[in-house]
């Protein structure tokens, strides 16, 4: 939008408005949703989100809890990130006796494997 401006105006005090500046910012949420229920949303608002701090502030508390409460069929699914997929939190997982969704990559490589066996098993016949 263009500003007009006689000459000499420009510093006026009309001209002039007060803003305050945000600086920026990151808000970030975790929450868990099932056909039943939901948990409450988590601020994960300081520092950064690894997989000890995944297990300690999400796990733990959150995640626990929740899977009884949904069934013997619950199976946890998360977005891959890499603090979701460290060593430590699957077998976190494993000792809690939740079962986590396979993620798309590795499902995918079960499938090229599968096709790979049947194509092995296809050639030597």
């Amino acid at each position: 939008m263009p500003v007009y401006r006689r000459p000499g105006e420009r510093y006026q005090q009309y001209n002039i408005r007060q803003t305050e500046n945000f600086g920026g910012g990151l808000l970030r949420v975790w929450g868990g949703i099932s056909f039943h229920s939901r948990t409450e949303l988590v601020l994960v608002n300081k520092g950064t989100m690894t997989a000890a701090r995944y297990i300690a502030d999400i796990l733990e508390p959150r995640v626990v809890p929740f899977g009884p409460l949904n069934g013997e069929n619950f199976i946890y699914m998360h977005d891959n990130a890499r603090p979701h997929a460290a060593r430590v939190v699957t077998e976190f997982l494993q000792n809690a006796e939740i079962d986590r969704m396979a993620s798309q990559k590795s499902r995918l490589e079960s499938h090229r494997t599968c096709l790979g066996q049947h194509r092995l098993a296809n050639s030597a016949t």
